[in-house]
């Protein structure tokens, strides 16, 4: 079961996400909310930007199965809180895309 503070975190979440919590009003809270909330966001972006790269690869897939044109390009939205993982990932989805194109 979840608490009134687990709760209201996911409403926070839910709000930034929307776009109807601006940044600016985010970063006027406590710095032990801006954390909680900063782990629960940046989970929320990394498991996104997951399902993003593995869709764009099974695109990728079927489009080279079956003699589609092969789109790569796949916009990555980037938050304060996914900056360093987009990096690390963007090299790593990159290279799969080279490799399975060149294959």
């Amino acid at each position: 079961m979840k608490t009134l503070f687990e709760i209201s975190l996911t409403k926070i979440k839910k709000l930034i996400i929307m776009g109807l919590l601006p940044y600016s009003k985010f970063e006027t809270f406590p710095l032990y909310y801006q954390k909680l909330i900063e782990i629960k966001l940046e989970e929320y972006d990394r498991s996104k930007l997951d399902c993003i790269i593995m869709d764009s690869l099974s695109d990728l897939i079927f489009n080279k199965a079956n003699n589609y044109p092969i789109i790569t390009e796949k916009i990555l939205e980037i938050t304060p809180w996914n900056k360093n993982y987009i990096k690390l990932h963007q090299d790593i989805y990159s290279s799969q895309v080279n490799i399975y194109i060149s294959g």
